[in-house]
């Protein structure tokens, strides 16, 4: 289960999503590909409105009882120290890529990253401070 409807923004160009499994639930597939095509959302939409410099790329860590997966330019320093186990993409989203690409990249790193064990509650506040 998506812990929020929308990716929380750390920062203008950083977004994550809490991923946590309940048994009546989802299964993480389905919700990997609707997180990917949210994080796809906010990608397309900042590459055509705003002057960014950078491109996204795809990350995530495991907490107590959750997963945590995100997209963004730069990653915020409080996140890899709360994460010891944050995973970064090699693979950039680039601004050439249409919509249903990004959509499928971001899909597909998630996919290849580990997961950790996610079948407990949320139990842990996420406390990100972002200097942007």
């Amino acid at each position: 289960m998506l812990k929020n409807e929308v990716p929380l923004a750390l920062s203008p160009t950083c977004f994550i999503h809490h991923v946590f499994i309940d048994a009546w639930h989802h299964s993480l597939s389905t919700m990997i590909r609707k997180a990917s095509r949210q994080f796809g959302e906010q990608i397309i939409s900042h590459y055509r409105s705003d002057d960014i410099s950078g491109e996204y790329r795809v990350f995530s860590g495991f907490g107590d009882g959750y997963w945590m997966i995100g997209v963004g330019i730069e990653i915020p320093v409080d996140l890899c120290k709360q994460f010891p186990s944050l995973i970064v993409s090699n693979r950039l989203i680039e601004r050439r890529h249409c919509p249903d690409n990004i959509t499928m990249i971001i899909e597909y790193e998630l996919g290849k990253m580990p997961v950790g064990r996610i079948n407990g509650h949320l139990t842990r506040k996420l406390t990100v401070t972002c200097n942007v």
